[in-house]
């Protein structure tokens, strides 16, 4: 994989990192201070085809032991972990077990790679990200249409942590549901493996037949798109959008949270991620929350009805509906 990300390099640099505009546009990744990231309005994060990487937040120093892994919840509630030490692929890797068990094994003369994926968070971490249209889209359809009027946000499917040790990996997926995410860095670090389109297009990853002919989920697929490589640490943020293809490796023990969004700046991307979830399954995701997906989908649905179709009061916050 790194000799895929280097092979995309223009001039020996990442494109996102060229001195040249020319190249840096042809690059899906935009790196921004936080300082830059506050300045930008909802609409101008997402809607320029970008995956976002904001750097130079403050991040509390933390270590990989029982205080961060707290952060996501109970030590000895079952989850399932991935074990990348086996020698078998597939769901035979996926083993219950507890957050501890990745500690545990820090205490072996051969620790394993555990990664667990999905611990699913109680509380919410985030304030409302104002890249994001379900949070806003849930209270304000409430009790509207074919929405509850009392139906709480759905925060443990759609905010959550990751924990891994040291030599964890996963090939090229999607994101379920046709989701996008934000994730922001506890400890440790994930090198975050892009998928770039040859040709930089909107639709460059809506063809139903991407993952139909030719791609290979174990290879880096470079007859299908370049590879651009981003290091993230405590102190950045990631804000990948819906039907991004990506790689993740984690080189050493790391503890992150995350949540999934929906935004109405990227609804066409999102349709494009669930067919192709929907279709290749397994292939492409290893998780599914279509309950709680269709449950927010459907609350964007009637904002949007409501407010394309109501008069709406002046100095609503409906400004989100003007890029749908």
């Amino acid at each position: 994989m790194f000799d895929a990300a280097i092979a995309s390099h223009v001039d020996g640099l990442p494109r996102y990192l060229s001195s040249l505009p020319s190249v840096r546009a042809t690059s899906i990744v935009n790196v921004l201070p936080i300082w830059d990231y506050n300045a930008l309005s909802s609409a101008d994060i997402l809607f320029n085809c970008k995956n976002l990487v904001v750097v130079g937040d403050d991040a509390e120093p933390r270590s990989f032991d029982s205080s961060t892994l707290s952060l996501l919840g109970s030590l000895e509630a079952s989850v399932n972990i991935h074990d990348l030490s086996l020698d078998v692929s597939g769901p035979n890797r996926v083993k219950r077990g507890i957050p501890l068990d990745l500690l545990r094994t820090l205490d072996q003369q051969h620790p394993k790679a555990l990664s667990g994926l999905s611990f699913p968070l109680c509380r919410n971490p985030f304030p409302p990200q104002k890249f994001s249209s379900d949070a806003w889209a849930w209270i304000e359809a409430q009790g509207k249409g074919f929405c509850k009027s009392r139906k709480p946000y759905p925060v443990p499917e759609m905010r959550w942590g990751l924990a891994s040790t040291a030599g964890t990996y996963h090939y090229f997926h999607l994101d379920a549901n046709g989701y996008g995410t934000f994730m922001t860095m506890d400890h440790g670090c994930k090198l975050w493996f892009f998928a770039s389109p040859k040709n930089i297009s909107g639709l460059a990853f809506d063809s139903i037949d991407l993952y139909t002919v030719g791609f290979k989920a174990s290879e880096s697929n470079l007859d299908l798109w370049d590879v651009e490589l981003v290091v993230l640490q405590p102190g950045s943020k990631l804000i990948m959008r819906p039907n991004q293809p990506h790689a993740v490796c984690t080189p050493i023990h790391t503890v992150c949270r995350g949540s999934h969004y929906y935004a109405a700046t990227t609804l066409r991307d999102t349709i494009a991620g669930i067919y192709h979830t929907t279709v290749a399954g397994g292939l492409l995701t290893n998780t599914d929350h279509g309950s709680a997906s269709r449950a927010v989908l459907m609350q964007i649905l009637t904002t949007t009805l409501c407010n394309l179709v109501d008069d709406v009061p002046a100095g609503s916050s409906s400004q989100t509906i003007d890029t749908v």
